[in-house]
């Protein structure tokens, strides 16, 4: 193949495209077994591959395993689609192609289940090596987003011999990077995936051969909790692509979610961004402006309030192409779990297990033709009261890791004893000026522990998006 002016001269691509055949470093792509071992390298490696290669590299390795049970493009593409073939064929006992071996490998043998977590070693030694990078950019820290929440969900149930030091030296390495670079994140493209929570309804929306979208935000669902969440899903009839994307700082459900169902940065809402008031109205106008008729945009707060059965017969009439859902459980249940992160699993369970209601709304979505993307507002990470400053608002009853102030210069007055000032500021209006509260600390009844958010750690910070289809 002649890779001048050609359109995938990546690095990637010149080593995986050669002349005759189609190579990854020792691999020689001739059997099925070929196939499973080059896909599991891509992932190995790290290497972001865009779509428009994976198509590429499709129709060369599509003689060799035609049958692969989801399209060729999306196991190349997505880590947790290839995660899901994988332990799909060890649960079905094709040992041929290696199944175990590249989940070792790869270090997805790790597992969240009901009552315990397994970590891999290669996870850990995986992380440490990132940790080990001179230079860390925002969408390195999106890409290791799961296996972080991994070893964060093993803590969180109390798993003997996590590594908390790794932990801490996350937590350290990424709140650095946070209050250094975030503020660059909004200068990232949209395309082909979202980077933050405001970009997620443009890369939607983009896609114009899509004609049914529903959105499904999970108020308060952190990535660790939706690891969690997918233990209890039998998605084996779908196509599931899941990534990171950053919500908006603070960290607080007024701001990040006018931002998802508007598509804009906070700065657009003025003194109404301490509500979620208008959230309708936001999300009606972002699809009006890409020119979808009015009267096939529905909008529902509190949908997990409504029977799914209700809520499905609502927009099956044949007319409704554009959905937009939010789930208030989770964040629900973490502000009422006075026991912390244990007794809101156990809460989540019940939700999915027996209320079924996130099960049926999927499976219902899809059924009726919809692409359904599901993600969050903001996470949340237990904490410790320190009480409050004397002045100052908190702008989420339920968000007590943050306190705004109408200016600078009045909030500087009491940041040296109360936390550390928020500077990344172009994204939101000009009388909004967040102080942050210490690390894992609140501003509640000094010595109270709740779960809470409002902060810029990553279990608040970054949040998972899932795409499902069928």
């Amino acid at each position: 193949m002649n890779w001048i002016g050609y359109p995938y001269s990546t690095k990637l691509g010149r080593e995986l495209l050669t002349s005759n055949s189609t190579k990854f470093g020792a691999i020689s792509v001739t059997s099925q077994e070929d196939v499973w071992a080059l896909i599991s390298q891509v992932h190995r490696l790290g290497y972001p591959l865009a779509y428009s290669l994976a198509e590429v590299l499709s129709n060369t390795l599509s003689q060799w395993y035609p049958a692969l049970p989801v399209p060729m493009c999306d196991a190349l593409v997505s880590r947790s689609t290839w995660e899901a073939v994988l332990r799909q064929a060890l649960k079905n006992g094709e040992m041929m192609a290696g199944a175990r071996y590249w989940l070792g490998l790869l270090g997805w043998d790790s597992e969240i289940g009901d009552q315990f977590t397994h970590v891999s070693s290669v996870l850990i030694r995986k992380l440490r090596q990132f940790l080990d990078q001179s230079a860390i950019v925002g969408r390195d820290w999106l890409q290791q987003a799961e296996d972080i929440a991994t070893l964060r969900m093993a803590d969180h149930m109390g798993l003997e011999g996590v590594d908390t030091q790794l932990l801490q030296d996350v937590d350290y390495r990424f709140e650095e990077w946070v209050h250094r670079d975030y503020g660059l994140l909004q200068s990232l493209p949209p395309y082909p995936d979202p980077v933050m929570l405001h970009q997620v309804v443009h890369y939607m929306a983009r896609q114009k051969d899509i004609a049914k979208w529903a959105l499904l935000v999970v108020d308060g669902m952190s990535y660790a909790d939706w690891l969690y969440i997918r233990s209890f899903l039998d998605l084996s009839a779908y196509q599931v692509a899941e990534r990171a994307v950053f919500a908006w700082v603070p960290t607080i459900t007024s701001v990040s979610r006018k931002a998802i169902f508007s598509g804009r940065v906070p700065r657009d809402f003025g003194q109404s961004l301490g509500t979620t008031t208008g959230e309708d109205n936001l999300w009606q106008q972002f699809w009006a402006r890409q020119h979808r008729d009015p009267g096939a945009i529905q909008f529902q707060k509190t949908a997990d309030q409504i029977s799914p059965e209700r809520l499905l017969d609502s927009v099956n009439d044949g007319y409704c192409e554009i959905v937009g859902l939010v789930a208030n459980t989770v964040d629900m249940s973490a502000h009422s779990a006075t026991m912390g992160i244990k007794q809101l699993l156990q809460n989540i369970r019940f939700w999915i297990e027996d209320g079924q209601w996130l099960p049926k709304v999927i499976q219902g979505m899809a059924d009726q033709g919809f692409q359904v993307v599901i993600t969050s507002d903001h996470g949340h990470m237990p904490v410790e009261g320190i009480g409050r400053p004397p002045t100052g608002d908190i702008p989420d009853s339920k968000g007590q890791r943050v306190q705004v102030f109408s200016s600078k210069v009045l909030r500087d007055q009491v940041a040296a004893d109360w936390g550390t000032p928020w500077e990344h500021l172009s994204g939101l209006p000009t009388d909004y000026v967040p102080l942050l509260a210490p690390s894992h600390r609140a501003y509640a009844s000094p010595g109270k522990r709740i779960l809470s958010h409002g902060g810029v750690s990553m279990e608040e910070l970054v949040v998972p998006m899932i795409r499902i289809t069928r």
